[in-house]
């Protein structure tokens, strides 16, 4: 079950150059990130190699996939997205016996002004790769993309004031 993933909603504006630069931290590297949205669908992916991409498509992780613990079980996306707190899971951990060969570590996103769960930043290595490491690397990013998503709140406060002061400026009257 896969959809269609809209480039421009916010999720993807806040968190795209934050991916861009963890890819780049990554280069060459055996490790692929990957986000989800608020819904578990995953809707970025950055690779170290390019290779990867052929063994996280066989798996079935592809744009616009759903994944929730109905749908692909225990992993470090539907996992994360159920519990809303960061989780390893590594090999057998997994659910389903295509993932068992991966370790992962997925923390979620908040967004800062609702709350509320904006998606699920995840890192993936074949399961002899896993290191300790990941989970700080990981932590940053989704801050990084935390104050992304606060930041683009308070751009559009300013364009509003903005646009108010403009027309009081202009108008006589009172503005509402």
């Amino acid at each position: 079950d896969t959809a269609p993933v809209d480039p421009g909603c916010r999720l993807l504006r806040a968190a795209g150059p934050v991916l861009d630069e963890l890819a780049e931290m990554l280069d060459g590297s055996r490790y692929t990130v990957l986000l989800a949205d608020r819904d578990a669908r995953l809707v970025g992916m950055r690779f170290g190699r390019s290779s990867l991409r052929s063994a996280m498509e066989g798996v079935g992780a592809v744009e616009g996939k759903l994944f929730t613990e109905s749908t692909t079980g225990t992993n470090s996306i539907a996992t994360v997205f159920e519990l809303r707190r960061g989780v390893a899971v590594h090999g057998e951990e997994h659910y389903l016996e295509s993932f068992k060969r991966f370790a992962c570590y997925g923390t979620p996103i908040i967004d800062p002004v609702t709350g509320r769960l904006a998606g699920v930043l995840d890192i993936t290595c074949l399961a002899e790769d896993a290191t300790e490491l990941l989970r700080p690397f990981l932590l940053r990013g989704a801050r990084d993309i935390e104050a992304r998503l606060l930041g683009d709140v308070r751009r559009a406060h300013r364009s509003v004031l903005e646009a108010f002061e403009t027309a009081a400026r202009r108008s006589a009257q009172p503005l509402m």
